[in-house]
């Protein structure tokens, strides 16, 4: 085994592509946009993975077989790599508010592509275009590096690939438009700039080099490991309180039929009432509340309901709205929340945890995304002297 200095690159960018992917696990693959951002992970894996055994092989090669191995894996992982990015991009940080059967037929097209790119690497030997062996003489670190290259199949999804990334930008700048959630854009903004790195870095090393022929250490496999941190980094900071949508375990029966985009303001008991009606009849609730969490579901039987905990005192799944973050943590919840399920959400008298302007302006956000989206009802109960004014049920 042969191990140049160009070796440790590609050993540390692979070490932190499987933490990623442990990491990514750990958190869960049902909580929303968890799945996208995996197989992306799990795609650079691939590719680097590949590098690294290209590398292990060395100039020229000691072991053949593990340099061909290592080729055909950087050309699966780049030809798939289109198809993960345009989904990630769709599907993070929020799922592109797009007709469903638009966004199956796009990500069915992307997929389907790549799938067909896989089996051209698997079969290119037998294709009339058989794989280049030879030496790719970059002075990298010192010591010169090997690979082998694919010909013309693998420079057309390398270019495929550039084309999804460039779309990505797009659909990411779109989102960033269209979104009044500051805690969104700020997820963006790091995607983003992980996203432009990645574009100087390949451009610099990989297209330039090849247009202008000069010799450079390729930095692909190092600028998606970049990339992949970037994103590991929006999973840690802002979508561990991410809910999956559950309902409780019942009959599906239900007493009261509340329309998808219905607000309502409602006395406390009352919306509870709504609120465990519609759970119990099938519906995936979400709770913010101000009082005991464990006391509420020993109170009302809410075994699988997601429920959050509004208050100044910090603790495991309690969210402060005088800190701004938390604020838009509880808007970007139940956007995320109501997203994935026409479900019900109850702000339990949470607004005397606001400041009264600061509750306002987050009351228009989240009721006028529900009114226009016509996804789910929020119901909502006031504190103090303005919640026992609300003896009758009021449509905002």
């Amino acid at each position: 085994m042969w191990l140049p200095n160009a070796f440790y690159p590609s050993l540390v960018a692979m070490i932190l592509d499987l933490a990623f992917i442990a990491y990514i696990l750990k958190v869960g693959l049902r909580k929303p946009g968890n799945v996208p951002s995996f197989l992306l992970f799990l795609t650079i894996f691939i590719g680097v993975f590949g590098e690294l055994l290209e590398r292990i092989a060395g100039p020229p090669p000691q072991d053949y077989f593990v340099a061909y191995v290592g080729a055909k894996l950087i050309g699966i992982g780049s030809v798939l790599l289109s198809a993960t990015l345009i989904h990630f991009a769709l599907d993070f940080p929020y799922r592109l508010k797009i007709k469903r059967k638009t966004r199956e037929i796009v990500l069915a097209v992307f997929y389907s592509v790549s799938v067909i790119g896989v089996i051209l690497i698997l079969l290119n030997d037998y294709l009339g275009k058989p794989m280049i062996v030879g030496l790719s003489p970059y002075p990298a670190l010192g010591q010169q590096i090997w690979g082998m290259e694919y010909g013309a199949v693998y420079d057309l999804y390398l270019l495929w690939a550039f084309m999804a990334s460039v779309a990505v930008l797009g659909l990411l700048f779109y989102k960033m438009k269209n979104t009044k959630i500051n805690l969104i854009k700020k997820q963006i903004v790091l995607i983003l700039s992980g996203m432009l790195i990645v574009e100087v870095m390949i451009t610099v090393s990989v297209l330039l080099p090849a247009l202008f022929d000069y010799e450079m250490y390729p930095l692909s496999s190092i600028a998606m490991t970049i990339f992949s941190m970037f994103v590991s980094y929006t999973i840690m900071k802002y979508r561990l309180f991410l809910v999956s949508p559950a309902a409780e375990t019942t009959s599906g029966t239900r007493k009261y039929e509340l329309q998808p985009g219905t607000v309502r303001v409602v006395s406390e008991e009352h919306g509870f009432e709504l609120f465990t009606d519609q759970v119990y009849g099938g519906i995936p609730g979400l709770l913010f509340t101000t009082k005991d969490i464990e006391k509420i579901r020993e109170r009302y039987n809410l075994v699988e309901t997601p429920i959050f905990r509004v208050c100044k005192t910090p603790g495991r799944d309690t969210l402060n709205p005088m800190i701004g973050e938390h604020r838009e943590m509880i808007a970007f919840i139940i956007s995320e929340f109501l997203e994935e399920a026409q479900g019900v959400v109850y702000l339990n008298s949470i607004d005397s945890m606001f400041k009264k302007n600061d509750f306002e302006s987050f009351l228009e956000i989240i009721s006028e995304y529900i009114k226009e989206e016509k996804k789910g009802v929020l119901l909502i109960s006031l504190s103090g002297n303005d919640g026992v004014k609300v003896a009758k049920d009021k449509r905002v």
